[in-house]
């Protein structure tokens, strides 16, 4: 047991240690997160005023269809009206005439309308593409500067990662996965016991516990914080 708890709180210190590195880059990984959320989202409201514009773009190319064919049977109408043999066949004629040419300035104002909506999406489309440009710029540039912190450590984070891999394998799933838990809560999920007390929360340890945790035999935990506790002459004894 004494060879797992040396191996718990070495983990603790190779964790901080890559904390420490990780610390480096500063917010840079979450800015550039960040940054690849509003990229996403520029991104995605770009498609979507591109879709609008295609829509338009078709149903435009309908209508100059229809005006088109309004055009020749407007044509055709007025050159029956010239022939007509009664007046029957002319007011028949006058009235299909008059629906082309309602139908026609229908068809003009959606013409139009298409074409105002159209413009409008080209400079929402210029604006986006504009900032989404910015955002990529800035994007490229973060991420460069962090490669280049992290290179810059890699020989130190891979050392780590290697002491990591050998403790890892020291200690129990299930010890591992309290660990995780704890440590997602403190950073320094292993501490030593000072001075009869736990020194990540301060609170007093009980004097049958700290008897017992100087033999080693077993884990224990702060009743106040949930850490983990090592006595601290075995801790110090651990190096990284």
């Amino acid at each position: 047991m004494e060879q797992t708890l040396r191996a718990l709180y070495h983990l603790q210190q190779i964790d901080l240690e890559l904390d420490d590195l990780e610390a480096g880059s500063g917010d840079l990984p979450s800015e550039i997160k960040q940054l690849e959320s509003e990229l996403a989202e520029v991104q995605s409201t770009i498609s979507e005023f591109e879709s609008e514009l295609s829509e338009i773009r078709r149903e435009r190319n309908e209508e100059n269809l229809q005006m088109q064919e309004l055009r020749t049977r407007s044509i055709k109408l007025n050159e029956r009206l010239g022939t007509v043999r009664n007046n029957r066949e002319y007011d028949a004629t006058t009235t299909e005439i008059a629906a082309a040419e309602e139908r026609s300035k229908d068809l003009s104002k959606a013409l139009s309308a298409f074409d105002d909506r159209e413009a409008e999406i080209l400079r929402e489309v210029q604006t986006h593409e504009k900032k989404r440009d910015e955002i990529t710029t800035n994007f490229d540039d973060k991420k460069e500067t962090l490669y280049s912190i992290r290179e810059s450590n890699s020989d130190e984070v891979e050392d780590f990662r290697s002491q990591r891999e050998k403790a890892l394998k020291e200690l129990s799933e299930k010890l591992l996965e309290r660990y995780g838990y704890v440590r997602a809560k403190h950073p320094d999920a292993v501490v030593k016991v000072r001075k009869g007390a736990c020194s990540g929360c301060f609170r007093a340890v009980t004097p049958q516990t700290l008897v017992e945790m100087r033999r080693h035999e077993q884990v224990f935990y702060c009743e106040h914080c949930g850490r983990l506790l090592l006595d601290e002459e075995l801790a110090e004894s651990v190096e990284v």
